[in-house]
């Protein structure tokens, strides 16, 4: 069986008021992943994008606090309740992805 072609997918985000260029490798869907071409294992892999979530998460909550000023500053605008709810829906999906749980089961401990 031949392995899929994928090719990778590049990003632009700012952070911290910086512009960065991601790129992720496009997953073909196969579980039995080999090590990278320069030789990294699955625990450097790990290490790696535990480092990315950290980051990620940072951003998140400095992205959070200048929304909410926002939000405060025009406190009569739904569109920034409306921006928490997708926000939160994409927490849960991936709390839940993590968990092996239900998001129904996660809302009733929030």
């Amino acid at each position: 069986m031949t392995k899929r072609q994928t090719r990778p997918k590049t990003y632009e985000a700012e952070m911290g008021g910086r512009k960065v260029r991601v790129t992720v490798p496009e997953s073909d869907g196969t579980a039995d992943a080999e090590p990278t071409k320069d030789g990294q294992t699955a625990a450097e892999v790990y290490a790696e994008r535990r480092r990315d979530i950290d980051r990620l998460l940072e951003w998140t909550r400095q992205e959070l606090a200048k929304h909410q000023k926002q939000a405060k500053a025009d406190p009569r605008n739904w569109g920034a309740a409306g921006d928490l709810w997708r926000v939160r829906s994409g927490l849960l999906e991936v709390l839940a992805g993590l968990r092996g749980v239900e998001i129904a089961n996660i809302e009733l401990c929030l």
